[in-house]
């Protein structure tokens, strides 16, 4: 296995491995996914991780790829997964599962790959990666497509065609970006998840896409006070900002990749983890001052190790997916096409935060 020297033995050879759609399995903890792929995304990986670290950390943690023959359980467990596998043109988010207790991971897997998604692939390759929604209760999570051109160099004009007449009947035309599926978490009566297909996005426009944002972060339900919206979805607008920044100073063409937001969709989970986020600011606070009193270093050790002790719930993530259609460009400058979609994206946040009384 290529990457970081694990083999498959050691990722996905459990008694329960459960296979989601479009081929996409995961281990039994869900921290990983193995999703068949291109070449090309493989080698983006790769190359990002060896020479553009910057940009990497945005990407799902990239553990290594595997071929299909390299071992008799890749083959078995990659068969099964395709026997399982049904193609689709964009994303297509699947409906709850009846029997969520003992069915859980094979559903996490499925929202995963609904999120890391794509055709039904049958390239032999597969690429392991971080699972994005692991650590979460309940997961809201939105792909946001980038990009008013979605088509790479080496699209067949008919595929150009096409995509261009969905961007142009879309807000990837006009905002430089587009919902392409979307899932939320209702608790109410006996709790289920609310699905927005890739049609729901495409009859979105630049004068209501923010109400699918305010869907995903729960702002409709008003559970949180203005002022704490105000915090969250500032916060989430400063992450895209920083993502922005990273992709602003690199030299890139990536067609078709998208934002993943991921937010906390359980409501105590939510509560424990803003709770923690102001509890971590104000001891940022005290131990900023105690080393301004005592000197560089004061406690570092002891800070260091309750660190490595405690796993503080999340609230929300973001990476990038996606990339069959990208490629590192040295000398061709920044990625306008992108990042005219992703300055959107604050542009539409920062409306959100006027939307609720939050300046």
């Amino acid at each position: 296995m290529a990457g970081h020297g694990l083999d498959w033995n050691s990722l996905v050879a459990f008694d329960n491995v459960a296979a989601g759609h479009d081929g996409v399995m995961s281990d039994v903890s869900g921290s990983l996914i193995i999703k068949p792929c291109v070449a090309a995304e493989v080698e983006f990986y790769e190359l990002s991780n060896a020479e553009h670290p910057e940009f990497a950390q945005l990407m799902p943690t990239f553990m290594g790829s595997l071929q299909r023959g390299q071992s008799k359980e890749l083959q078995d467990h990659l068969t099964t997964a395709a026997s399982h596998s049904a193609a689709n043109e964009a994303i297509v988010l699947p409906a709850a599962l009846e029997n969520e207790a003992e069915e859980k991971n094979a559903k996490d897997v499925a929202e995963t790959n609904s999120a890391l998604r794509g055709k039904k692939l049958d390239t032999g390759l597969a690429i392991v990666l971080e699972n994005v929604l692991a650590g979460f209760q309940r997961p809201n999570f939105v792909d946001v497509k980038l990009g008013r051109r979605l088509w790479a160099d080496d699209a067949p004009p008919a595929k150009r065609t096409k995509l261009d007449d969905v961007a142009s009947q879309t807000t990837s035309g006009s905002l430089g970006f587009r919902i392409a599926g979307m899932k939320v978490w209702h608790p109410e009566g006996s709790g289920e998840y609310k699905v927005f297909d890739k049609f729901y996005g495409r009859n979105l426009t630049s004068d209501n896409v923010k109400d699918a944002f305010s869907t995903f972060l729960c702002i409709d339900r008003k559970t949180e006070t203005p002022d704490m919206i105000r915090d969250i979805v500032s916060n989430i607008e400063e992450a895209v900002g920083s993502i922005e920044q990273i992709i602003a100073n690199q030299e890139s063409r990536m067609y078709s990749a998208s934002l993943l937001f991921v937010y906390e969709g359980d409501l105590q989970a939510r509560k424990e983890a803003l709770d923690s986020a102001v509890a971590q600011t104000a001891q940022n606070r005290d131990s900023d001052g105690l080393r301004t009193q005592e000197g560089e270093g004061t406690n570092e050790e002891n800070d260091d190790d309750e660190e490595d002790e405690q796993v503080e719930p999340k609230l929300f993530d973001i990476k990038m997916i996606d990339f069959a259609h990208a490629e590192w460009t040295a000398g061709q400058g920044p990625d306008e096409n992108m990042l005219v979609g992703i300055r959107s994206v604050r542009k539409v946040l920062k409306s959100l935060m006027k939307g609720v009384g939050c300046e």
